[in-house]
């Protein structure tokens, strides 16, 4: 079946006129389908059924000999497609386009070496951290961007985003019109030794038309820092990023080595590094489990304690 309900000829076949007598009601159908995005034009009556015997025929794989109804005008006739290959069809106003995939990977690691790797770990933790009480900030590293709906050729992954406005919660990938049309605010980057400076100049060209306010770019192996900030609608460079306080964030720049991003809150206390990092998570691991087991105990005794007033006639809940 086409949209809204349009009938589709046993005899039609790759683009050819079909016409066929409905058997409900004797309406007479005319169609032209075309492959894979091509003009199909139909008439047929909304809701009436099409007996389709040629499978391999059928636009939308309908099972061979059976039924396919449309709904009213402007619906959309639902049909199994095994390929995974959908038609563009257009009949009667109405539209349907293949579904376009948004990929979470591009197979790619997240760091060249250890050093980025520290680094972009440190970065993400102490941001997370920054903003742990914040609901409505959201912090993410090495996650795909996607700003533009239908166009998944136009995507960044920054090592690290910050979004103000947004919930906190697990994501595959930033898909900007389901957040609102919310861009990231703060996004880093830290360098490796591949990188060019033709991919610099993409990554803020990218950063610049789809709204970033402040990027910051991190060299491991000089341990300096670059920033750019959006100034009259452009991102334009800091000239200083040695004691730079970030308007959005609060936290002050300095000088880095490798891994130790040279970065502080703005109380003062700087980043913690990569060990400091994962000293931190085993001791809150640790801090965790070890409440778990005591609240374990206490349920326990508890109902030890309960299950004996059962046996001494008490109910418990009256106690």
């Amino acid at each position: 079946m086409l949209p809204g309900g349009l009938g589709v000829s046993p005899k039609q076949a790759h683009g050819r006129d079909a016409r066929a007598t409905d058997l409900a009601d004797g309406q007479d159908a005319r169609a032209t389908v075309v492959w894979l995005g091509r003009l199909a034009q139909a008439s047929t009556q909304a809701g009436r059924p099409c007996y389709q015997v040629a499978w391999a025929s059928c636009p939308f794989r309908a099972r061979a000999g059976r039924p396919c109804y449309g709904g009213a005008d402007g619906q959309d006739a639902r049909a199994t497609n095994p390929k995974g290959i959908l038609p563009m069809v257009r009949a009667m106003g109405t539209t349907v386009r293949p579904e376009v995939i948004y990929p979470e990977t591009d197979g790619q690691p997240m760091a060249e070496n250890t050093v980025q790797f520290k680094a972009i770990v440190a970065l993400v933790s102490n941001l997370e951290t920054l903003f742990a009480d914040r609901p409505d900030v959201f912090v993410a590293g090495d996650l795909f961007w996607y700003p533009v709906e239908g166009h998944p050729e136009i995507r960044q992954a920054p090592d690290a985003l910050v979004v103000f406005g947004r919930p906190k919660g697990h994501r595959r990938s930033y898909l900007q019109w389901l957040e609102g049309n919310i861009a990231p605010q703060v996004v880093f980057e830290v360098a490796s030794p591949s990188n060019t400076e033709a991919e610099w100049r993409a990554k803020l060209q990218f950063y610049d038309q789809y709204g970033v306010e402040e990027y910051y770019l991190y060299d491991p192996d000089t341990g300096n820092w670059k920033g750019w900030l959006r100034r009259r609608g452009v991102l334009r460079p800091i000239r200083n990023m040695v004691g730079w306080v970030s308007p959005r964030l609060g936290i002050r720049f300095g000088r880095g080595y490798q891994e130790e991003v040279g970065v502080s809150y703005p109380d003062g206390s700087r980043f913690l590094g990569f060990l400091e990092v994962m000293q931190r998570w085993r001791e809150a691991r640790r801090a965790q489990e070890e409440a778990e087991r005591r609240a374990e105990e206490e349920r326990d005794r508890a109902e030890r304690l309960a299950q004996r007033l059962r046996e001494l006639g008490v109910d418990p809940d009256q106690v």
